[in-house]
């Protein structure tokens, strides 16, 4: 099975979204005590900004039409 960039784009930002969430939630319930919710939405922003340069290269593909090799 091959996995396509579009498609790994969208599992990584349902991935940030979900380790977002769940460290918020775990802050707010004191078990994560050493970080912030600013330290969360750090790390999604890491996780799905991996993966930003293929929604880039997708977006100027329509734009101009133009397939990358």
């Amino acid at each position: 099975m091959e996995i396509k960039a579009k498609d790994a784009s969208l599992y990584a930002k349902i991935l940030a979204v979900i380790v977002l969430l769940t460290g918020v939630v775990l802050i707010g319930v004191g078990i994560l005590k050493n970080l912030t919710a600013t330290d969360m939405i750090w790390i999604a922003f890491a996780i799905a900004g991996i993966f930003g340069t293929v929604d880039i290269n997708l977006f100027l593909e329509k734009i101009t039409g133009r397939k990358g090799v």
